[in-house]
Parts: structure tokens; sequence; C-alpha cells
């Protein structure tokens, strides 16, 4: 089992669903940055960072996981577990497939990994070009911690804090 089956397990079926990357996934994940990435690139002052990853060398860290279906990968996510916290670092889903709750259900999978794995919050980052994505995420919960520059960027930094994960029972099978 890799660290990202171990950080945050595996959903995906026969028929579709979310399961841990492989190094053969590489070119493809790149090709969905690229694709989610472009409409956003004539709004900012230099192309997004993930344009510029290492594909193979993220998914070698074993933090990745891509949503497939019907054998065809159409989204990835990069899950880091760090000091009291889950990071999502990228989620990314092919322009054809967006608005279908893709993105929603890696939100998902993102928290609940977390709670697995005793940690309290996720926390994540956006340009500001992006503007669309604050909303998004604050109608999921997170909470805006600020605004840097980064590397160049003009980030937004925002935060979930989660629940507890529900513990068993003493008895419960």
């Amino acid at each position: 089992m890799n660290q990202a089956e171990q950080v945050t397990g595996n959903t995906a079926g026969s028929a579709g669903g979310i399961r841990a990357a492989r190094p053969a996934d590489a070119s493809v994940c790149e090709r969905i940055a690229h694709a989610a990435y472009a409409k956003y690139v004539p709004r900012m002052e230099k192309p997004p960072s993930p344009l510029f990853d290492d594909y193979d060398a993220i998914l070698a860290e074993g933090f990745t996981h891509v949503y497939e279906l019907h054998g065809e990968v159409i989204a990835m996510v990069t899950l880091i577990p760090r000091d009291g916290h889950l990071l999502l670092r990228n989620l990314v889903v092919f322009p054809d497939w967006q608005g279908r709750g893709i993105g929603r259900r890696f939100m998902t999978f993102a928290e609940q990994a977390a709670q697995r794995h005793g940690l309290a919050e996720v926390h994540l980052w956006t340009n500001e070009a992006m503007w669309e994505n604050v909303p998004y995420y604050t109608a999921l919960g997170y909470a805006v911690q600020g605004r840097r520059v980064v590397d160049g960027y003009k980030r937004i930094f925002m935060t979930k804090r989660l629940p507890p994960a529900a513990q068993p029972r003493e008895g419960a099978a």
C-alpha cells in the first residue's frame, strides 16, 4: 500500500471513483492541470504554478489520487498530511467534467481522510485570479485565513476546522 492509500483510502470501483494515482497517470495528470488552468492564464500575471510541476515526481511522493471513470482518468487531487492538518495542494478536473460533482467528491474525500488520521483541519490556497473558487470553498465551510504573495503568486489561504471523527461506541461491533 502506498502513502496515498494509507493517508486517504481508496474508493474506486469498477465503474469509477477515486483511487491512488499510479506512475503511469503522470502524463494525464499534467494534461488535466493544463486544461483546467488554461482559462485562468489570461487573468494572471504569470501562469499558475501547477503548470510548471513535475507530475512524475509529484505522483512518486504518493499523495495524489485520481478520479477514474470507466478506465479514463478525468481528475486529480494531491493531499499532503502536515502537522495537525491535511494540505489540499492541488485539485483539477478536466473542463468537460467540471460542474458534475467530482470536485465536491474530492473535497469530501479530503475531509474524511483528515478525520480518519486525526487531523483537525484541511488547508488550501487559491490564486486571487481564480476568484470563483473562494465562494465555492466558503460554501463548503472554508474560511479565508489570509492573503499573501508567495513566489510571485497572489494567494488566498483558506482553512476548514473539522469536527472530531466519530469514535466507535464501546461494545459496538
